[in-house]
This record gives structure tokens, sequence and C-alpha cells, in this order.
């Protein structure tokens, strides 16, 4: 899963249609994960890879309004929602560099949003 940079993505089997749906509406990354059936000659779906941000912003000390979780929670909605990070990840590019070619993007609205609340 290293190897192809799959190891951020969590297996979701299969069974729930519904919550398949939502999951690949919600993930601009998403993996049909298939297995060789011998018995009946044909691969078998068994579930699917999709990324998972942990919901940091729905943490415990995220309720208790614990400061630096509250910001990394709005840090990942930046990246996510307001930068082009997704579609530079599903390019071929690792997160890390990714997260690079954004940082800046990331901060300048930060700082945008901080002077609006100001104000």
């Amino acid at each position: 899963m290293d190897i192809a940079d799959l190891d951020h993505l969590i297996f979701l089997p299969s069974g729930d249609a519904a919550v398949s749906q939502r999951a690949r509406k919600q993930s601009t990354l998403a993996a049909i994960v298939l297995k060789w059936s011998r018995n009946r000659r044909r691969y078998e779906r068994q579930g699917l890879l999709v990324k998972y941000s942990g919901r940091i912003g729905r943490s415990a000390s995220a309720k208790r309004m614990d400061e630096e979780a509250v910001r990394l929670a709005v840090i990942a909605h930046i990246r996510h929602i307001e930068t082009d990070y997704d579609q530079i990840l599903a390019t071929g590019h690792d997160r890390a560099g990714a997260r690079l070619e954004v940082q800046r993007a990331i901060y300048e609205t930060l700082e945008r949003w901080e002077d609006q609340t100001l104000n």
C-alpha cells in the first residue's frame, strides 16, 4: 500500500450501498478493491479504499474547544476545500509534496479569514 501511496486510505467493505455512495461522493481519491475468485473465474468486488481525514474537528479535543485542534481542523478544511490539494494528489504527487505546494495558499487564506473576523 505504501508503494502505491494508498497507505492513507481506509478500507470500506462491500455491503452497504448508501455508505459506499457517501464515501465516494466525499472522497476525490477512491480505489475499488477486487479479489480473484478461482471458483467463479472472475474478479469480485471486496470494497473500497477511500480518503479519511481523521475528522479532527469532531474529536474530543475540538469539543472541548482545544485551540490547536480547532486550528488544525480549519487548516484541513482550507487544504481540501479552498486549494487544489486533492487534484494535486489525484495527479500522482505524494502527500508531503502536495502539502508543500498548497502551504502558502493555506496560510494566506488563514490570514485573510483572521483579518475579516478582527474587522
